[in-house]
């Protein structure tokens, strides 16, 4: 505006203003008449880029409700979350539903592109990310001229005040998504990957979610979401289905489509055609779309991965598959060269390869140090063994993942059951952890425990020796822990590796594990017939130790029978063997059952001093369980013989013996007896207390033992 009508820009005292707003602005020096403005500039369009969700999406309350929390973070800086997971867990159907959703949080739109990081094609660059998100913004100029800098910065331009919702699907790595991040705003970026992309948390303070598998309950949801009251009628056969896919979206979603594809064919035999590994991933095929296979979008995750890895991957297939620790990989890589126990170079190496195959979601660290690999993905990974390593190769990498195993379950027996007689074993140990206590011990084999079972399984005959004796270390671990089931499936596959082996001394000591554990199990004609089997071979190979050991088996049986004398007999042939051997772990042993047969007899004063030699046996070579259960035998002998304080005292004894060296067994065994006592002192809320903690511990140990207890408590309601 000029201040005279004669003046002009060139003049003195002209001075240009607006005040308010306006959407269009005409400037010039002199304006003579009228400005018409004739058409008004139309609204930017507000992107609605959110593609479609699936109308079946179960469950992830938990994952939504932290992305929920996310958008509360979302002022004045962007908030940025990425969400991670392997394979066809479903990622991006959690993300798309979540954010169906949530769209009436974020009023100026959703931008969403699959950056296409993992697939047939090739990823999408930056750049061109920007270009589509630039246009949906209404924000154009020259695009071909702009470098990758120039453009994130008038997209984040665009971006500022507005409050967004950015999804950046499928992305590949922190490279790929960095200039797609706005700068101040109030948005919210939510990234999709199957690796973490922890350098955006370092960078950006990113929040990382990990999305795994379904839990069985929502994955039989997902299944009945697709086939309605099929899953009603077949719940049990749909739970199958459902474990056979191991809870993963895809195979999930697949598995249901060929169950609607064929109405009337029952989910049972669904179930049973998914039973077969090797034809398993072939079955969860939709056979016309490459993203709806679950081989094929494993294998976009493997040919990223660098050669070490892959192949460390593939050799994972030949694992039972319950959590594997570094040095299982090493063993398998053949990288474990270091001698001793502990980390080393071999072991590091592998640490390094287990970490970049879980950032690669390829695997998943369930706990420090120790690893998973899903059912689907070690089937995929086997097939990937047999079709590319050597044959000899991979039968050299399952021989030394045997060996690790063994050897280090027998280190780790030599610590639970000092003193007992060892047999040499197959193969060369390799470095494992530091197994240097009792509790060192026991922690290694019940984390292993259902990995060393499943070695056991392994039906092969180069395998054979390994096989029975594996099963031999692990029986003392299997006594202590009563995990009778696992005694005598490992002892029954043992038995046939060593008749196919024809090791007629490993199949006698088979016999009288496996008779040892028929007899716990209340199964006495199944012992009897293995402990006769054992006797007429041990004879045939002239083990006289192999044949003492029967006896002493045997005479438990004899005893339970109540066949006292018969008992002692055996017991007796075996204490002479033992006492020439200077066994002293085997003399006491026979002398607590001896006098268990001389209570059966009413001979107390022998028996107590047999069950006290005993006892300063075990206590003198340190075995806590065999004490704790010698304590107990004195108890029931003193109770029996009607000295109640003293048999209340050793019953104490046992009870903390047991205690200290974790077995439940003993400490239930001990705490029943003392129940035992406190009834006979007619102190009826001492024994209720007593037979209470024994029935727990004994129905934890799925013992029949809780019978008995449960009939004893009845007797105090009388």
């Amino acid at each position: 505006m000029a201040r005279d009508d004669r003046a002009g820009p060139h003049l003195p005292g002209v001075e240009n203003r607006l005040d308010g707003r306006a959407g269009t602005v005409v400037q010039t020096g002199v304006i003579r008449g009228d400005v018409h403005i004739h058409a008004e500039r139309t609204a930017a369009p507000v992107p609605r880029q959110l593609p479609m969700g699936t109308r079946r999406f179960t469950g992830r309350t938990a994952e939504s409700a932290w992305l929920d929390a996310v958008v509360a973070d979302a002022s004045p800086l962007p908030a940025l979350a990425v969400v991670s997971g392997t394979a066809g867990v479903g990622k991006t159907a959690l993300v798309v539903a979540w954010a169906h959703r949530v769209v009436d949080a974020f009023p100026d739109g959703q931008l969403y592109v699959d950056l296409r990081g993992y697939g047939p094609e090739q990823p999408v660059p930056a750049h061109a990310a920007l270009a589509g998100f630039l246009r949906a913004l209404d924000e154009t100029g020259s695009e071909s001229d702009t470098t990758l800098e120039d453009r994130a910065a008038r997209y984040r331009t665009a971006v500022s005040g507005r409050r967004l919702l950015i999804v950046l699907d499928n992305a590949a790595s922190e490279e790929q998504v960095r200039p797609l991040l706005p700068g101040a705003s109030s948005s919210v970026v939510v990234v999709t990957s199957r690796q973490p992309l922890t350098g955006l948390a370092v960078q950006y303070a990113a929040k990382l979610l990990s999305v795994g598998r379904l839990p069985a309950h929502d994955a039989v949801e997902l299944l009945e979401k697709s086939l309605g009251e099929r899953v009603s009628r077949e719940r049990e056969a749909a739970a199958s289905l459902a474990r056979r896919c191991t809870g993963l979206p895809l195979a999930l979603r697949i598995a249901a489509e060929h169950a609607a594809d064929r109405p009337t064919l029952p989910l049972t035999a669904l179930a049973a055609e998914l039973d077969d590994e090797r034809t398993r991933l072939d079955v969860l095929d939709s056979g016309d779309d490459p993203r709806s296979a679950v081989r094929t979008v494993f294998s976009w995750s493997y040919h990223r991965l660098g050669d070490a890895d892959s192949g460390l991957f593939r050799a994972l297939g030949l694992h039972p598959g319950y959590g594997v620790d570094a040095y299982a990989a090493a063993a398998l890589m053949g990288i474990g060269t270091d001698t001793g126990h502990g980390a080393g170079t071999g072991h590091r190496t592998a640490v390094a390869l287990l970490m970049r195959l879980a950032r690669a979601q390829m695997i998943a660290e369930s706990a420090p140090g120790r690893f998973d690999i899903h059912d689907l993905l070690r089937v995929y990974a086997r097939e990937l063994g047999e079709a590319l390593d050597d044959d000899t190769a991979r039968q050299a990498s399952l021989c030394r993942l045997f060996d690790y195993y063994l050897h280090t379950a027998d280190r780790a027996d030599r610590v639970l059951n000092r003193h007992r007689y060892r047999m040499p074993l197959d193969g060369v140990p390799s470095p494992g952890p530091r197994i240097d206590d009792y509790g060192d011990a026991l922690s290694w084999l019940d984390e292993e425990r259902r990995n060393l079972v499943a070695l056991c399984r392994l039906d092969r005959p180069e395998l054979d020796g390994r096989r029975w004796q594996l099963a031999y270390v692990l029986r003392g671990y299997f006594f202590l822990t009563k995990r009778w089931d696992d005694w005598i499936e490992t002892h029954s596959l043992a038995l046939a590796a060593c008749r196919r082996s024809g090791d007629r001394g490993a199949e006698a000591t088979t016999h009288n594990n496996l008779g040892r554990a028929m007899l716990e199990r209340g199964r006495h004609d199944e012992a009897a017939e293995h402990y006769a089997c054992a006797l007429r071979l041990y004879e045939e190979v002239g083990d006289r130790h192999g044949l003492s050991d029967m006896l002493a088996n045997r005479a438990v049986m004899l005893r339970g029978q109540g066949k006292y004398a018969e008992a002692l007999r055996d017991n007796h042939r075996a204490l002479d063997f033992y006492r020439q051997e200077a066994d002293a772990r085997k003399i006491a042993i026979t002398l607590r059952a001896i006098a268990l047969n001389e209570l059966g007899l009413g001979r107390f004063a022998d028996a107590v001093r047999h069950v006290e030699e005993a006892l300063d046996g075990f206590l003198d070579l340190d075995l806590h369980q065999e004490a704790a259960k010698g304590f107990s035998t004195l108890g029931l002998v003193l109770h029996r013989a009607g000295e109640d304080d003293r048999a209340q005292e050793a019953y104490l004894r046992a009870l903390d013996v047991a205690r200290r060296c974790g077995s439940t067994y003993e400490e239930a065994r001990a705490l029943h007896r003392l129940g035992a006592v406190a009834a006979a002192r007619h102190d009826t809320e001492a024994a209720r207390c007593h037979w209470t903690q024994a029935l727990a511990l004994y129905q934890g140990l799925g013992t029949a033992k809780a019978d008995r207890v449960a009939a004893d408590l009845a007797t105090l309601d009388r």
